[in-house]
């Protein structure tokens, strides 16, 4: 019977596979299969190499593949011990991998062997000859990336990409207490007032997202600062002042969760992000406000904390196998008129996320 399978590596090639690069291989449908074999005195190692030159993963059954030795006469003999539960094994688009299988069956007499290719890809019949040498099994390289059963989308290892938001931003009503920092050193109480900030945003945004089949999971981090300049007013001693050089900035981490389609073109889906934001308005008083130096500038701010969350629609456009181009529209349930615009570039640690 056969005794073993040995588990595919999980390392990146270091480029896309293309069709003609396993010299004398046998293709079949995307796969390119490349095929040596030992014989020991505990049976036959069978090497196959295989490439994907599609834009999509595809299957390779080994329970399915048959194997036979052939004697001088012509004479074919089954080799036995085909695994029925062993899972088929998702090659992703553009990559190569290989795998070494042994079958326990006495060499003596045999010519040579032949193993049906196509049963290996899902195909037609098709019996490839297979010259054996003798001697003892080499320690065999295995690189590629696939993963073993039908679970082929599935990323653990997270996906890395940084969005550019155009934010439309609503602060309610602000009355705080807070600081006067002169540069050059000191503070002094202050209030701060705004009638409420509705301006736009930009920044950036980091984003871990690992991805099982349809749903992803992840990570969200984003700084933000202002377009348009709020409106703020401070009183100091008494005396109400607008500051000059006014700004807004806003920080959030959230947890997203998803779901998508899967396209080699274009992925379609949905998502909602949910967590922490703080926003912070500022600006700077004269020099003559009371507790500012005579030199220097004070920079006066205040910020709110509160819950963050947002709805968005995203489609994610492929530019490569592992490089796509997201374009998406968010809105805040709870909040009417805040919303957002951006893009986005995702880097993939599986071509087309394993499909």
């Amino acid at each position: 019977m056969r005794i073993a399978v040995v588990a595919l590596g999980l390392v990146a090639c270091a480029a896309p596979y293309h069709t003609g690069e396993l010299t004398h291989a046998t293709t079949e449908g995307c796969a390119d299969v490349r095929a040596n074999a030992v014989a020991s005195p505990s049976g036959f190692t069978v090497m196959l190499e295989f490439g994907n030159a599609c834009d999509h993963a595809i299957p390779l059954d080994f329970s399915a593949m048959g194997a036979v030795s052939v004697d001088s006469y012509g004479a074919r003999t089954p080799l036995p011990g085909r695994d029925p539960h062993l899972p088929a094994l998702w090659l992703d688009a553009g990559n190569a991998g290989s795998e070494r299988m042994h079958y326990a069956a006495s060499a003596t007499g045999t010519a040579y062997l032949e193993i049906d290719i196509g049963a290996l890809t899902g195909g037609r019949e098709q019996w490839v000859r297979v010259e054996v040498a003798e001697g003892v099994p080499p320690r065999h390289g295995y690189y590629g990336f696939g993963r073993w059963g039908d679970d082929r989308a599935t990323n653990w290892f997270p996906n890395a990409g940084v969005d550019v938001p155009l934010r439309r931003l609503g602060v309610p009503q602000l009355d705080e207490h807070a600081l006067v920092a002169a540069r050059s050193g000191g503070t002094t109480p202050v209030r701060i007032r705004s009638d409420g900030y509705g301006g736009l945003l930009t920044g950036f945004a980091l984003r871990a997202t690992p991805r099982f089949g349809r749903l992803v999971l992840g990570l969200e981090m984003a700084e933000l600062f202002s377009a348009t300049a709020p409106s703020v007013t401070a009183s100091v001693g008494g005396d109400a002042l607008r500051p000059s050089d006014r700004g807004a900035g806003a920080f959030h981490a959230a947890a997203i969760v998803g779901l998508r389609t899967h396209s080699s073109v274009v992925e379609l889906g949905g998502e909602l992000a949910v967590g922490y934001e703080s926003v912070t308005l500022q600006g700077d008083l004269p020099t003559t406000t009371t507790g500012c130096p005579d030199t220097g500038i004070c920079s006066v701010a205040a910020s709110i904390a509160r819950p963050y969350v947002e709805a968005r629609a995203r489609a994610d456009i492929w530019l490569s196998r592992q490089l796509s181009l997201a374009l998406y529209i968010g809105v805040d349930p709870f909040a009417a008129g805040n919303f957002a615009v951006g893009v986005g570039l995702g880097n993939h640690r599986r071509s087309y996320d394993g499909y």
